[in-house]
């Protein structure tokens, strides 16, 4: 989308007479760029496992293990006994963002 905001802009900026059009269509994609650059930096944060897991998980699971509840790791058989919904994609999201 970036990409094809810039082209169209600067490739316009070439062909279209006149400094005021000029100006308004950089304005207006400085405007744009600026704003899509904010959402790809909050997307990019918001995907950082490693960040997640030090916020959400890792004051209890430090290592794979768990410093408050013994025997509630991480391993699969754990997970399988202990975790709500079990082993599956949606129980570890759901655990992830919620936490205990």
């Amino acid at each position: 989308l970036v990409v094809a905001l810039l082209s169209m802009a600067f490739s316009s900026n070439q062909v279209a007479s006149g400094i005021q059009v000029a100006a308004g269509r950089r304005a207006t994609m400085g405007a744009a760029v600026a704003g899509a650059g904010i959402g790809l930096t909050k997307m990019a944060g918001a995907v950082n496992p490693t960040s997640i897991f030090e916020t959400n998980c890792g004051a209890c699971h430090q290592g794979g293990g768990n410093n408050i509840i013994e025997g509630h790791t991480l391993s699969k058989t754990a997970m399988e006994q202990y975790l709500d919904g079990g082993w599956n994609k949606e129980a570890i999201e759901y655990q992830i963002r919620n936490g205990k």
